[in-house]
């Protein structure tokens, strides 16, 4: 028996213990008989179906997948009605399901995910927000084109009748055929998804895939290939899950696919994190039985949602967290928020600017001001809801825009705020003033405690805790039945007490007014932070925490200085909402709620305030216009305004509304700066330096000192650089590289290309000739743009302009697996393997090109080790466990078997000579 099993048995049996251990323990606190614990099993395995697609979309997209149980929707819904309406044979149905779920996971990535490659990982999560809403929606109508019935009267499948007449009891439940074939399906697709993964070739890469995917892609892999494999078996796990769960419990098509049955795919999936399968299933089931346990010894559900928050931060909180730098990476870029200028000095004050700015915000004030005038009650009612959800809108733009924390439960903090509003004004009849103060202060203190897992954990990690928290808050803290001093809904009114004790605000234009005032002062106070150290500080610990240390920031109180902030207004907005609403009810707090205000700020555009408002507005807007709506397609209206509207709004408007807001200020600034002949380089977009020295722009030049002087670096090899005296915007880089005198049949030409990195462009016309059997080196200082010559001629950057040809062929604009397969091998520098891989699956997966003629691989292999016989002795071992030098030598290793016309090596060196 290997190393490697001897391990596997051991964490197993490990993982065995404790289950055992905590089963034990819940049978102290709530003894509950075999049947309930099997049932309980039952149901937590189909949770663990979607925890694996969960896993599977994080490693390869880097994202929350909002969507994973309602990708099971239309499949099941499909499948459900051909059971129930045309009496199709289970058996039959089954595989037409399965195969639907697979048809709809390629099209979902295809037509959707795919459009959001490159952006940042919090964008794509909420585009997930709009898909789910969307698949939603689609699942709602299915049913109505396989029956006559109403779509209202199709929102639950009942439990459907098993396909063969046979029950057995386990005291005291009696299960069904149905319960029988989720115990048998379940372990098949399980065993058949690790076998697929381990055992396969298309499995490798998948793995290589959500690892890294350029470098996959440079061994000839077709990465959204693959990431289009992981949405099919999401979609098909998705299926499963659901169809199993109808034939146990019943299937209704709303809550059923809500934030509770994500928060417990989400609470399993980081038990594992967001890797180890076998922990996944075993956190699933003991929450299933944990589930089950409650129910059968309360007879009320009440207790399940804070236990699971209570497990949660406990198992988050004392597991020991090793991150990796590619995962503190992945962690960092799920926030990413583009920096709101400021208008130049030069140009601030000018009168034009300087009161055209002024103006505008007065006007929209006083059109503000004269809105109620103009509405009526119900109107203005709504009017004074936009704001409200302005104020939670802003605080989120605090802890995620500035922080970089993820939360999925800020619509808790809300709730926290509402009730102590709620609770001083019914039994104490506070004034509005310090009832507010009053609400913020509490939401502050319950947020940093929530926060507190934020000292050891975050990105993804965190939002579990958030998610958990709001849907704790909303089914548990706010149960008036249990907490009795909570105002009730009918019989405790929370009523508008006057103002200071003078102004009457219980009118809805006078309470407007109240909405008003504490939205313009919230942003006031916010833009003065902004301004501040604090601001910037926050800042500094989102985009780098190790380099904020360094400088003397303490990231335990910016952490918790961000939360309670963002707490203390997200519970003023609540105190004012249970003003608005003169009512404390659970529904209003809802956890749905949280990843709306979440949505509400991505689309208004992370780190923009007024984006945030502008998010707001939209998306209560197309809830306040559904109103007037026919009934009957009114659903229809909510999931193409909401879903499908999300999805535009994130596909072509990257920066949020936010973002289109300030480029029509940049566009306008522009234009003041062009007829003042201004020299303002930094407010032009597409900014280049042609070959005269000049920035250009929107039809505006500006002069730029560059030195024109060659300097000789090394032999054949001349290197432009930018004077001293060259302004910033003048990017260090090679203008010109010339390797060799004859450019006449050359296999590799790089033609005068030029690359940039977002806005920033790092090289600027670089040409290089090279030719059949040449060796080239390519010197010049960190930073100067060595590594991303390569990565132009190996398709991993695209170059701006010029071109790169191979044997006469444009291959400027070719995907990176498709330039690996002409025969381009590009070794990264630093350690390019596969850390979770073995050392004889990167070997193969360097061959990848090549893997279907099994003569080459086995000669090629052979070679490869009699070159580096270290790697030999450890081709079972886990490619992180060897060194930095054997490392390296694996990735040369990795380029040798692919027997490439031209090897591009980074840092070739590196580590070579322990």
């Amino acid at each position: 028996m290997s190393q490697l099993s001897s391990l596997a048995l051991v964490r197993h049996g490990r993982q065995a213990v404790i289950w055992g251990a905590a089963l034990g323990a819940l049978q102290f606190i709530w003894p509950t008989p075999p049947g309930v614990i099997v049932q309980g099993v039952v149901v937590g395995s189909l949770t663990a179906l979607l925890a694996f697609g969960l896993s599977l979309v994080y490693k390869t997209n880097g994202i929350i997948n909002f969507a994973q149980a309602d990708l099971g929707v239309v499949p099941a819904t499909v499948g459900l009605s051909l059971l129930r309406d045309w009496d199709w044979p289970y058996f039959v149905v089954l595989p037409i399901t399965i195969a639907v779920a697979m048809a709809l996971g390629s099209a979902v990535e295809f037509l959707v995910i795919r459009r959001f490659w490159k952006a940042p990982r919090i964008i794509l999560s909420v585009a997930t927000i709009g898909l789910a809403q969307m698949l939603l929606g689609i699942g709602f109508y299915i049913p109505t084109l396989f029956s006559d019935e109403d779509g209202l009267a199709l929102l639950r499948f009942p439990r459907f009748s098993p396909p063969i007449d046979f029950t057995f009891e386990i005291d005291p439940i009696v299960f069904t055929v149905n319960d029988l074939l989720a115990m048998i399906i379940v372990p098949v697709t399980i065993f058949g998804l690790i076998a697929f993964l381990n055992r396969t070739g298309v499995g490798t890469a998948v793995r290589a895939s959500a690892q890294s995917r350029d470098r996959a892609s440079l061994v000839g892999i077709d990465v959204r290939g693959t990431q289009n494999v992981v949405w099919i078996i999401a979609a098909v796990l998705a299926a499963v899950a659901m169809v199993l769960r109808a034939g146990m419990f019943g299937l209704p098509l709303g809550p059923a696919f809500g934030p509770a049955i994500l928060l417990r795919a989400l609470a399993v999936a980081v038990m594992g994190r967001m890797e180890n399968y076998s922990v996944m299933f075993v956190g699933a089931t003991f929450l299933g039985v944990l589930e089950t346990a409650i129910i059968w010894n309360e007879d009320t559900a009440a207790l399940i949602d804070p236990a699971l928050f209570v497990i949660v931060v406990v198992v988050l909180l004392f597991q020991r967290r090793v991150r990796g730098r590619a995962e503190a990476q992945a962690e960092g870029s799920q926030v990413e928020t583009a920096s709101v200028k400021k208008v130049p000095r030069k140009l601030a004050s000018l009168p034009e600017v300087f009161w055209g700015g002024w103006l505008a915000k007065l006007a929209l004030i006083l059109v503000l001001l004269w809105l109620p005038t103009a509405l009526g009650d119900t109107d203005t009612n709504f009017a004074s809801a936009v704001m409200i959800y302005g104020v939670i809108a802003v605080s989120m733009v605090i802890l995620t825009g500035w922080s970089g924390e993820i939360s999925l439960g800020h619509m808790g903090f809300t709730a926290i705020g509402a009730a102590t509003a709620a609770v001083v004004n019914v039994h104490y009849q506070w004034d509005l003033t310090l009832t507010l103060l009053l609400a913020g202060v509490v939401g502050a203190v319950a947020s940093v405690i929530v926060g507190l897992p934020a000292l050891r954990i975050r990105g993804l990690f965190l939002a579990v805790t958030t998610l958990a928290f709001s849907v704790a808050t909303a089914s548990f803290l706010l149960d008036e039945d249990r907490f009795t001093f909570l105002p009730d809904n009918i019989g405790e009114r929370v009523t508008r007490l006057p103002l200071l004790g003078q102004i009457d605000v219980s009118s809805e234009h006078a309470f407007y007014y109240v909405c008003l005032a504490a939205l313009l002062a919230v942003i006031w106070t916010v833009g003065r932070l902004e301004a501040t150290r604090t601001a910037r500080v926050l800042r500094a610990a989102r985009d780098n925490e190790d380099n904020a240390q360094a400088f003397g920031v303490n990231l335990t109180r910016t952490k918790l200085m961000a939360f309670a902030i963002s707490g203390f207004y997200a519970s003023l907005a609540g105190g004012l909402f249970t003003l608005h609403q003169q009512a404390l009810g659970q529904g209003s707090f809802s956890p749905a709620e949280s990843i709306r205000i979440l949505t509400m700020v991505v689309i208004g555009g992370l780190g923009s305030v007024p984006g945030a408002i502008l998010g707001a507005v939209f998306l209560q807007g197309t809830e306040f216009f559904s109103d007037d709506i026919p009934a009957d397609i009114r659903p229809l209206w909510l999931f193409a305004s909401s879903g499908v509207g999300l999805l535009v709004v994130l596909m072509f408007l990257r920066g949020g509304l936010g973002g289109l807001l300030y480029e029509v200020r940049r566009r306008l600034l522009a234009i003041v700066a062009f007829r003042r002949q201004i020299p303002v380089p930094n407010i032009f977009a597409d900014q280049r330096i042609d070959d005269h020295g000049e920035t250009a722009g929107l039809g505006y030049s500006a002069p730029v000192a560059v030195s024109r002087s060659p300097r000789r670096d090394a032999e054949g090899v001349f290197c432009y650089l930018p004077s001293r005296q060259a302004p910033p915007t003048d990017y260090f880089s090679f203008p010109d590289i010339l390797i060799g005198d004859d450019h006449d049949g050359s296999l590799l030409s790089v033609r005068s290309i030029d690359v940039s990195y977002g806005p920033v462009q790092v090289l600027f016309s670089v040409s290089i000739e090279v030719a059949e059997g040449d060796f080239v080196a390519l010197l010049g200082t960190n930073g100067a743009g060595k590594s991303t010559v390569l990565r132009a001629v190996s398709g991993l950057s695209t170059a701006d302009g010029g071109s790169v040809s191979f044997e006469g062929a444009d291959i400027t604009t070719m995907a990176p697996h498709r330039i690996a397969a002409l025969g381009i091998a590009h070794m990264p520098g630093g350690r390019g393997v596969f850390g979770s891989l073995t050392v004889a699956e990167n070997i193969d997966l360097g061959g990848w090109l090549h893997r279907r003629d099994k003569q080459h691989m086995e000669r090629e292999t052979a070679r490869v080790l009699e070159v580096f016989p270290g790697l030999g002795e450890k081709l079972n071992e886990p490619a992180a466990n060897l060194s930095g030098g054997q490392q390296h030598m694996l990735g040369v290793a990795m380029a040798l078997m692919a027997k490439p016309r031209i090897l591009l090596i980074d840092e070739l060196s590196l580590g070579l000579a322990p």
